[in-house]
């Protein structure tokens, strides 16, 4: 079977080729790093965990199986795993020790607006099935693996999956254009 190109440049990474992970950095830093921001909330902490995601990358690629996983795929699973670290980290802190104030509260229009669609987002999260909300409420509030889910709600892996995915198909209906409206 013939190797895409970032499978042959994840076997030069895991073979110590520093030009290979360089290719790969510069080809996915930004599809990694939108996806911690979206899931941290916080552009400083999701540049830390952007690093430790390409240095897990680094050390691990050896160890990629591309029966398991495209190496997208792969990569950005390891930037979520990074970054429900990070969030239980920060959930283990002191309250006190937490003296910055989020970036959407010094600037009172991006508070406003971070509000407006926050509400937006609560809303059409009640307008979902019980089973559904549940379950992506325990994924992107609680930081829970899918096994989690499914362990935690006394259901099949599959039930999980499913849960979400519909649920957040739903979601994506119900709130439209709101990725656009944040973008801009």
């Amino acid at each position: 079977m013939m190797q895409s190109a970032d499978e042959q440049l994840l076997v030069r990474v895991g073979a110590g080729d520093s030009s290979a992970f360089g290719e790969l950095y510069d080809r996915y830093a930004d599809r990694v790093l939108a996806l911690l921001v979206r899931l941290l909330r916080d552009r400083r902490d999701a540049d830390d965990v952007l690093q430790e995601t390409f240095w897990q990358v680094w050390r691990t690629a050896a160890s990629y199986d591309a029966g398991r996983a495209n190496p997208v795929a792969w990569m950005l699973l390891i930037a979520r795993s990074r970054a429900i670290d990070a969030l239980r980290r920060q959930a283990r802190r002191p309250m006190q020790e937490l003296n910055q104030e989020p970036s959407t509260q010094r600037d009172p229009a991006n508070h406003l607006q971070m509000l407006e669609l926050s509400d937006r987002v609560r809303n059409a999260m009640a307008r979902l099935g019980e089973d559904q909300r549940q379950a992506i409420q325990l994924s992107y509030y609680s930081g829970m693996s899918h096994q989690e889910i499914a362990d935690e709600l006394s259901i099949p892996l599959g039930t999980a999956k499913t849960r979400i995915r519909q649920g957040m198909l739903k979601l994506r209906d119900l709130l439209g254009g709101l990725a656009r409206e944040v973008q801009s």
